[in-house]
């Protein structure tokens, strides 16, 4: 919500850190990932957020201690 709210004070952060340049790009990658969903994942995104971070537990990629603590049970 910020991003949006905040676009044209953004632009200089996002123009430091992106790749491409084109307005046009940067403002079609910011839609990308700033949406309805990203501002509310619901039970399908949570279980999704969970189900990510226990395969990364079993794998050894992480452990119990180096995850945040869940906001989602």
């Amino acid at each position: 919500l910020y991003s949006w709210k905040n676009y044209p004070a953004l632009a200089p952060f996002v123009i430091e850190h992106s790749q491409e340049m084109s307005e046009e790009v940067m403002r079609k990658h910011i839609e990308l990932y700033v949406n309805d969903y990203t501002t509310n994942l619901g039970v399908e995104g949570e279980k999704a957020v969970v189900t990510l971070f226990n395969e990364a537990k079993k794998t050894g990629l992480v452990k119990e201690t180096d995850l945040p603590p869940s906001i989602f049970y």
